[in-house]
């Protein structure tokens, strides 16, 4: 998943878990796509879930690019509901 910067994002705080071997670090989670009115037009269930990575991009000192996260999400088990 990709989405712009703004701060700390829940998956940063996550990904730290993993390496300090945290309890409860595997996690379900829900991708809810919506259309351009917020009416939900599909759903995604995962379920024990993980941050396999979390990386920033890069950026330019002269340019005026938006900081993009990326999130690669380890599942066990996912479903379209």
């Amino acid at each position: 998943m990709k989405r712009g910067f703004v701060n700390q994002s829940f998956f940063e705080g996550w990904s730290h878990q993993i390496p300090e071997g945290a309890p409860g670090f595997r996690k379900s989670l829900s991708i809810v796509i919506v259309d351009s009115h917020a009416t939900e037009t599909a759903r995604y269930n995962l379920s024990n879930c993980w941050p396999a990575s979390w990386k920033l991009s890069t950026m330019e000192s002269r340019g005026n690019d938006i900081l993009i996260v990326e999130v690669v999400i380890a599942v066990e088990r996912f479903e379209k509901a």
